[in-house]
């Protein structure tokens, strides 16, 4: 399986837990699992690169396992983090290699740590209740880590945007501290994008609108564009 990874371009996840690989010069796909143990909890939701090198890739289920696959050697071990279930979105942050942040439908936003996978080095708070004090849902759709700084930013199925500074460089601090957050429109939010050297975030929705979110400290604007 070693050599037969190293041709493979393109990865693919299944809802059986399978991990494909795709090889675009052969035009051939191959299967990196155990067969013998295939089910649809184990269904591949989310993937990302585990390395700048794109040598590694990680694999998150909705069973909120997630497991790690090298390429090179093209053999796959699973991390012994539970990042919890109904899992919508898992992000690595790219300038620092070992923090993964993991969220979905009731299952608040949380950094990890691969190599301590016990206790997530960052848990961030709940969402302030509504203008008629009822609790908000929690419903993690997409993260991003800001570059360069201890800040991330979410975007939820309730139209929400938030900003937090998560402490993952204190041993003693692990409970994110809420900078902000606004409500953008009617529509859930889908994916965040943070634009680098600029403060600036640009989000979509469901029915196809981006949105450009700047902040500075506790001040934000917002641009809407329709395609």
């Amino acid at each position: 399986m070693e050599d037969i990874s190293q041709v493979c371009s393109v990865w693919v996840g299944s809802e059986t837990g399978i991990l494909k690989g795709v090889s675009l010069s052969k035009k051939q796909a191959f299967n990196f699992c155990e067969m013998n143990c295939l089910s649809r909890e184990q269904e591949v939701c989310v993937l990302g690169w585990g390395d700048p090198q794109e040598t590694e890739v990680l694999v998150g289920s909705v069973n909120g396992t997630v497991k790690w696959f090298r390429t090179e050697k093209g053999i796959i071990t699973t991390v012994g983090i539970n990042v919890g279930k109904n899992v919508c979105r898992m992000r690595q942050n790219p300038s620092q290699c070992n923090q993964v942040a993991a969220g979905g439908k009731e299952n608040g936003l949380k950094a990890w740590d691969p190599e301590r996978p016990g206790t997530p080095v960052f848990t961030s708070k709940n969402v302030r209740n509504d203008w008629l004090d009822l609790r908000v849902p929690e419903w993690v759709r997409d993260m991003a880590f800001i570059a360069d700084s201890d800040k991330i930013d979410t975007c939820t199925g309730q139209h929400q945007v938030c900003l937090s500074v998560f402490p993952c460089t204190s041993p003693v601090l692990r409970l994110g501290l809420l900078v902000f957050s606004a409500s953008l429109g009617v529509f859930p939010c889908t994916q965040t994008i943070h634009s680098s050297g600029v403060r600036r975030i640009l989000l979509d929705t469901q029915p196809g609108q981006r949105s450009t979110f700047w902040h500075t400290g506790f001040c934000s604007a917002q641009y809407i564009f329709w395609g």
